[in-house]
């Protein structure tokens, strides 16, 4: 990959998708619910694909800039986890002073125990529940960054697009074979284990895009791209989180 890390780390069109995404996001929140707009503001939960695009490009970003596998743990740690414990500790505190006030009903222990659980980002294989359910994108990102971790740490980056091609025909092949009794609870459980395969034709994306913005553009990576929508767009209905919101809503 050519092109200089250094003119990428602040792209504004990254920001500017990132600030459509958040709003498509806190608009389906806040405006869910209003029937006079449920068909429009259940779209809104699309934004959370949009991150994962983005994810999928930011992370090579890093991987430029990092020579060792330590500097990427470093640089994703302190990203991610400082902001995430904020955020789970305001959530902890609403959730007291609601039980306090009796809007809340819940445990105190339990709730304590939960929210110690939820810092470690990992409460999703704990099978604890999210202190806020939006957390539950973030476990999918840190499985990400451990797939990136890996093929860093073996000097495998480089074979990403042949890795995520396969990754992207095995996704095909569990989707086509769910419906199948014999496969339906074992590709279940695969997809519990490595949540990142729900989405990960998006995640692919993100870095396609990103080899396209740094290097040049060719055939071949503009056929990875639809592979990547054709992927996600099938494996849609069994995989995908919010399948049930897009399509039963009116």
């Amino acid at each position: 990959m050519s092109g200089n890390p250094s003119q990428l780390y602040r792209l504004k069109e990254l920001d500017a998708l990132r600030g459509i995404a958040a709003l498509m996001v806190t608009v389906y929140h806040l405006l869910l619910g209003r029937i006079d707009y449920d068909s429009f503001v259940k779209f809104g939960t699309t934004g959370v694909d949009l991150f994962f695009i983005i994810s999928g490009f930011v992370i090579f970003m890093t991987i430029e800039k990092c020579k060792t596998a330590k500097e990427f743990i470093v640089s994703r740690f302190s990203r991610l986890f400082p902001a995430y414990w904020t955020a789970v500790t305001f959530s902890f505190i609403v959730i007291l002073v609601s039980i306090r006030f009796g809007f809340h009903q819940a445990d105190n222990e339990y709730i304590v125990s939960n929210y110690f659980v939820n810092l470690t980002m990992l409460q999703h294989y704990f099978g604890v529940k999210d202190l806020d359910e939006q957390y539950w994108t973030l476990i999918t990102e840190l499985v990400f960054y451990v797939f990136i971790l890996c093929l860093f740490a073996i000097n495998s980056i480089r074979h990403i697009k042949l890795i995520g091609s396969i990754i992207l025909g095995g996704l095909i092949l569990c989707r086509f074979y769910f419906d199948t009794i014999n496969y339906t609870q074992t590709i279940e459980r695969l997809l519990f284990f490595v949540p990142l395969l729900r989405y990960f034709p998006l995640f692919f994306a993100g870095i396609i895009f990103y080899e396209i913005k740094t290097d040049k553009r060719t055939f071949s990576k503009l056929l990875l791209l639809i592979a990547c929508l054709l992927t996600q767009v099938y494996i849609y209905d069994k995989f995908h989180r919010h399948f049930w919101i897009v399509n039963t809503l009116e």
